[in-house]
């Protein structure tokens, strides 16, 4: 790619290089500035792609977005099962001020939990999304993994549990594996549910890896 950017084309076979007129458009979850500083990232790549930069607030700082983002995200999977499900008043207003670290990604992933689990035309309710947002249980009911405690430990609980304090939460190794079996290893996935960069996240696995108890 820095090499298109560089010269404007293509090397093809038989042909030399082949001029190619064409707009890239990026898109990343974590800080590439950073990542380019400490080397993991092209640096030279970045300053080309990084001309014209987009800056994308969280869903927390724009929760007009998120009834309609789900309501989207439901019948875009309501469309692939062939089923049609609604959404109370109630629980459209519970998910409005609920706290959504992933964002797009946990926002879609709760939508298509849910519109799976219900029955065809069943409303959806505040119940609903309470217990797919729930603080205990909501890996194990749905894929037989350890949960993960959304709460704070003191510092004699975690002296006890290896682990990573996240946003004011502490994560256990066991939680952080449940969240790779859970999202299929998925690194994006994983590191927008946690809150933390693609960076951070490799080094949490690395030291996980790393633990032999």
């Amino acid at each position: 790619m820095l090499e298109y950017l560089e010269k404007g084309s293509v090397p093809a076979a038989g042909q030399g290089r082949v001029p190619v007129r064409v707009k890239i458009l990026c898109g990343t979850d974590c800080d590439l500035y950073q990542e380019a500083r400490e080397g993991r990232f092209d640096r030279d790549l970045y300053y080309m792609i990084s001309s014209s930069c987009l800056s994308v607030p969280g869903l927390e700082q724009r929760r007009e977005d998120i009834i309609p983002l789900f309501l989207y995200f439901m019948e875009q999977r309501g469309e692939k099962l062939h089923r049609h499900c609604m959404c109370s008043r109630e629980g459209l207003e519970y998910l409005r001020h609920c706290e959504l670290p992933g964002n797009l990604d946990q926002l879609a992933c709760l939508a298509g939990r849910l519109t799976f689990l219900v029955q065809e035309g069943e409303t959806v309710g505040a119940g609903s999304h309470k217990r797919e947002l729930c603080e205990e249980g909501r890996y194990e009911c749905l894929t037989g993994c350890a949960h993960i405690p959304q709460k704070n430990k003191t510092a004699e609980e975690s002296d006890r549990e290896p682990g990573f304090m996240i946003r004011g939460r502490w994560y256990t190794y066991e939680d952080i594996r449940a969240l790779d079996a859970y999202y299929h290893g998925r690194k994006g996935r994983i590191a927008g549910e946690l809150g933390v960069s693609r960076s951070t996240l490799w080094r949490y696995l690395k030291e996980i890896t790393g633990d032999t108890h």
